[in-house]
């Protein structure tokens, strides 16, 4: 927050903060203030676009954020854009690419803090991500539940590892899941670091878990049922009998993992661990102050 203030100083504002603010609510902002929206404030629906204000948001990956005046998550501005790996510098790509690797995959490290103890799962297994209780998310018209029944259908004899959301998932469905594999010797529901779980796996499947950006550094399919982020790389499902068809036709192509990741985080996000970004940031505020007549920040 004290390097968003510097941010803010440097456009000329003096920062003030109002934790009660419902942007949830719609409210209508002051007109002569440039308003920075917290993502937690913020509903998961078409947020309402103000002439005077920017969005933050964290990013999928740990210390990297977003400001985006169009809103967050599925409704920002990047899930607008349209991606072109074949615009990207190559060198630039593979060089990044490795530097998040280092940076994630060698140390298990991901957005949310994961367990210290290793495991090792083998290989050619499926990996479930359950969202956080009370998380509803645009366009997704099935449950986790259905989710990993279908997977047990279609792929009777392939290991599928579910992880409950470090912050608490819906209770009624961790325990449907558990019943399901007290029963069932291929279904582990298991309290794991990401990494682990994504070393060797078939694919990443989740309502809209930030997790699939991390098996992109994997280079593995990554399926969700919602609208998100990082639609332009994921496979986006509405049904859950589509999995395998889905799934299939993945393994025959190559995704150009590496471009997303460059595209998405260094050319559409700061990373607040390194350097140039306050710059970034500053460029980006300046754009929503120019031509509203804001002369203070909060």
């Amino acid at each position: 927050m004290g390097d968003l203030c510097q941010v803010l100083h440097r456009c000329g504002l003096e920062p003030e903060f109002d934790t009660n603010l419902d942007v949830a609510a719609g409210v209508d902002l002051e007109p002569d203030v440039l308003h920075v929206l917290h993502a937690r404030n913020c509903v998961k629906t078409m947020p309402r676009v103000y002439p005077n204000a920017i969005y933050a948001a964290a990013a999928p990956l740990r210390q990297f954020w977003y400001l985006d005046p169009m809103g967050v998550s599925a409704f920002s501005s990047i899930a607008a854009a349209e991606f072109d790996p074949k615009a990207l510098p190559r060198e630039r790509v593979q060089t990044f690419f490795e530097r998040l690797q280092r940076r994630f995959v060698r140390d298990g490290v991901s957005k949310l803090p994961q367990p210290q103890v290793r495991q090792d799962f083998g290989t050619g297994h499926f990996a479930v991500f359950l969202k956080g209780a009370g998380r509803d998310y645009p366009g997704c018209t099935v449950t986790e539940t259905e989710i990993v029944q279908e997977l047990r259908r279609q792929y009777p004899d392939v290991k599928v590892l579910v992880k409950p959301h470090p912050a608490g998932s819906d209770d009624t469905t961790v325990q449907a899941l558990t019943a399901m594999a007290a029963e069932d010797a291929q279904l582990h529901i298991v309290d794991a670091n990401v990494h682990d779980m994504l070393r060797g796996v078939r694919a990443c499947i989740s309502v809209a878990a930030a997790v699939s950006v991390d098996a992109m550094m994997y280079r593995v399919p990554a399926v969700v049922f919602a609208r998100t982020l990082f639609h332009h790389n994921a496979i986006t499902l509405s049904d859950v009998a589509a999995l395998r068809p889905a799934l299939e036709e993945a393994a025959t192509q190559d995704r150009p993992d590496a471009e997303y990741l460059f595209w998405l985080l260094r050319q559409n996000c700061l990373d607040i661990s390194g350097k140039g970004w306050k710059d970034k940031a500053q460029k980006q505020i300046e754009a929503v102050l120019e031509g509203c007549g804001v002369l203070v920040g909060c």
